[in-house]
């Protein structure tokens, strides 16, 4: 399959000056946990797909603990993976404190090497901008439905990519979801996801 994209404009500027124009990424496919252990173990069929979701999982569990010890993870041909902190400044000068310190982000810094191995593999194709109405409450139900029967959570970027909206819409059709009873927040700002209602 290949990447999708499309050229997106910014607004016009106040300046009169023309806006910037780049190029974005839609209608990306997610592929869970299991489904990248079966990649994995396809590519590699030395490790048993069992292996391959443990190392996976293991990963996920032991990462949070060094990025917490104030390192950064290096994984030769993939990247750095580099935690980003936020808090609220307060004070003038060189009397300035820091309050409410969290990692707000990971940041993920991929090695040349991982670009140019996507990069061998990767076709392209072009396709036209967003759509500038929202999804009817049946396209919507249609996509939950299908996505559900092999997903667990749903992120922003999904229903951007699916429905080709843009962020506002979707973050507006997602309030529309969560107040009517067909998708429950789950997790903080940085790392806010969608489930089924229980």
């Amino acid at each position: 399959m290949p990447i999708k994209y499309n050229i997106h404009q910014d607004p016009p500027r106040k300046d009169a000056q023309p806006s910037a124009r780049h190029l974005r990424t839609v209608d990306l496919k997610t592929v869970d946990a299991d489904q990248f252990a079966d990649a994995m173990h396809r590519h590699t069929p030395l490790y048993s797909k069992g292996t391959c979701l443990g190392l996976l999982l293991d990963m996920a569990d032991t990462l949070p603990e060094v990025l917490a010890s104030g390192c950064a993870v290096h994984i030769d041909g993939l990247g750095t993976f580099a935690p980003r902190v936020e808090g609220d400044v307060t004070g003038t000068g060189g009397n300035l404190r820091a309050k409410n310190v969290k990692v707000g982000s990971v940041e993920f810094r991929p090695d040349e090497e991982l670009l140019r191995a996507v990069n061998r593999h990767a076709r392209f194709e072009h396709v036209l901008e967003t759509r500038r109405s929202q999804p009817t409450d049946e396209e919507v139900d249609s996509f939950l439905a299908d996505y559900f029967a092999t997903h667990v959570t749903l992120r922003r970027h999904q229903l951007e990519s699916h429905f080709l909206i843009s962020k506002r819409r979707a973050l507006a059709l997602l309030d529309h979801l969560v107040a009517t009873h067909r998708l429950q927040p789950q997790g903080t700002r940085h790392t806010l996801r969608y489930v089924r209602p229980q």
